[in-house]
């Protein structure tokens, strides 16, 4: 039931991402800035999920699961240019999704 409301709580927020951005498709600089909570909150999320597989409190195949879609989100230019801006906004916050995917290492490439 747990891990069952964090999938819930996904698909709640993914539904208030731009579908261009889900689609892989760049968003102009209006469109990112009118989502940019969004994609915020989207990384939040994300983050919780990370921190609880490295404190065991989610199955492990969940965790695969949650981890593909994260890496497959990031993918999209739009996640990655949030991810970075959000990065450099947020001073430490996100450590457990920052060792994750540093910045250094762009998946959209």
């Amino acid at each position: 039931a747990f891990e069952d409301s964090l999938a819930r709580e996904y698909r709640e927020l993914a539904a208030k991402l731009p579908t261009k951005a889900l689609l892989g498709e760049e968003l102009s600089e209006q469109e990112y800035s009118d989502h940019i909570d969004e994609f915020y909150h989207y990384f939040d999320l994300s983050n919780e999920q990370a921190f609880l597989h490295q404190h065991n409190r989610i199955h492990p195949t969940t965790w695969k699961y949650w981890r593909d879609g994260i890496a497959s989100n990031l993918r999209r230019p739009a996640f990655w240019h949030a991810w970075k801006d959000v990065c450099s906004r947020a001073n430490s916050d996100f450590s457990e999704l920052r060792a994750l995917f540093p910045l250094h290492t762009d998946p959209t490439k």
